[in-house]
């Protein structure tokens, strides 16, 4: 066994790499580093460094960590979502997918790594996560800045050209006070005050090239799709049914990704850990990636935050609650599955599920029906409607640990079209 560390690197990391304050003395940047997901492709592993915000670059047959690069922020002045739980009126929530003066930190948990015409690419599932320990935490809501009872500094005067007036609207609950962000970073050159906020997650996906360079980003794409088509869960919790629960942390919360050919076509599946399902793009030409569909069995009228202190409740409601919190997926190609289809399998980490899904075609639609405004290049129907038209993923096929129930959302349509391929599950 050979092991490639970042001993190389150290007082060399590139800006933008996020290392975090040192708490000890022995503490070195190579230490602060995280590794968190592997995808490799021809002779190089791709490592993503999730709360660095960074991808390393491994070269396999020499054990040599030979480059690692940043992979920048998105700026929600341009590229919208919506950050509060309680936007409606400071107590409760509403769907408002806006823009604000906040950048977001990609931070993926899984990636994958795929060629076409000859030029090898990095697919992200843009998570966040944060460092919140005992002895450590970066994390603070938005108002919590310049609140003395936390001691944080707060916004410095004219924050991003804002008036006194905006900037507390900004920090009002109504407004994204409610938001999570990074004390960790932003604050000016004095570090007095932070004239830049930095909130965890793109609530996207993103495709590079193995340099770094930024070729497609989905934007708002995966907030608008799951408001439309699960507006009275729109961010919702794995655990618990709710409306906006999520949207003050880090949203749907894409994290499983998995890449899969079909035909000439390579598709992107990304799984949604907290709200659920999975969304899946046609990623071919990856500067031009679309949208195709999005499948959820989950039955959002089960919320078995009900059932926490009553274990008979949770053995009966579990396997009718569907798939809650997709963690790893695994595309299996037809020469390789026991049908001679082409599988996705779905691991879901809070209802204990695994689940297989048999793609059968990625059929586009002779008129697609028009998602919602978004800075990605989508063309795919954003409603459930849709994803019947389109017929992208056609049905669980079974469950490991318990019952699956399609949502009422999928139609008839797409139900008739599922075939199982095991004859029996084993007892």
């Amino acid at each position: 066994m050979r092991t490639a560390g970042f001993d190389a690197f150290e007082g060399a990391l590139p800006e933008g790499v996020h290392v975090y304050g040192k708490v000890r003395a022995s503490t070195t940047d190579a230490q602060n580093l995280e590794p968190e997901y592997i995808a490799q492709v021809g002779g190089k592993a791709y490592v993503s460094l999730q709360e660095n915000n960074a991808i390393a670059v491994v070269d396999i047959a020499s054990a040599t960590v030979e480059k690692i690069w940043p992979l920048g922020y998105i700026d929600r002045a341009d590229i919208p979502f919506d950050p509060s739980d309680r936007d409606l009126d400071g107590k409760s929530g509403e769907i408002k997918i806006g823009t604000w003066p906040v950048k977001g930190i990609r931070q993926p948990d899984a990636i994958g790594a795929y060629e076409a015409g000859g030029t090898t690419y990095i697919v992200t599932a843009n998570e966040g996560d944060a460092r919140d320990w005992d002895a450590y935490s970066e994390e603070a809501r938005l108002k919590d800045l310049g609140d003395p009872d936390e001691g944080l500094p707060g916004l410095c005067e004219g924050f991003q050209g804002m008036t006194a007036e905006e900037i507390e609207f900004f920090q009002s609950d109504e407004g994204a006070g409610r938001l999570k962000v990074t004390t960790a970073f932003g604050l000016n050159d004095e570090r007095t005050c932070y004239d830049e906020v930095y909130a965890y997650g793109g609530r996207n996906f993103s495709i590079f090239t193995a340099d770094g360079e930024l070729v497609f980003d989905s934007g708002a794409d995966f907030e608008k799709i799951t408001a439309e088509v699960h507006p009275k869960f729109f961010n919702s919790n794995h655990s618990e049914s709710n409306f906006e629960g999520r949207s003050d942390d880090k949203g749907p919360e894409p994290e499983g990704l998995a890449l899969g050919q079909i035909g000439d076509r390579t598709y992107a599946f990304i799984g949604f850990e907290r709200v659920g399902g999975v969304i899946v793009y046609d990623v071919t030409d990856p500067a031009q990636s679309r949208y195709v569909t999005y499948v959820n069995n989950r039955d959002f009228g089960i919320s078995m935050e009900d059932y926490k202190k009553d274990p008979a409740a949770i053995a009966a409601n579990l396997p009718k609650a569907g798939d809650l919190g997709p963690e790893g997926l695994k595309f299996i190609p037809a020469a390789d599955s026991p049908n001679g289809e082409n599988l996705l399998v779905v691991g879901n980490e809070v209802s204990g599920t695994t689940t297989i899904f048999q793609v059968d075609d990625l059929v586009e639609p002779t008129t697609p029906a028009p998602a919602a405004p978004s800075s990605g290049s989508s063309t795919g129907g954003s409603s459930a409607g849709a994803l019947t038209a389109i017929a992208a993923i056609l049905g669980v096929l079974a469950a490991v640990g318990g019952v699956v129930a399609m949502n009422p959302g999928l139609t008839a349509e797409l139900l008739n079209k599922v075939r199982p391929y095991l004859p029996q599950l084993p007892a």
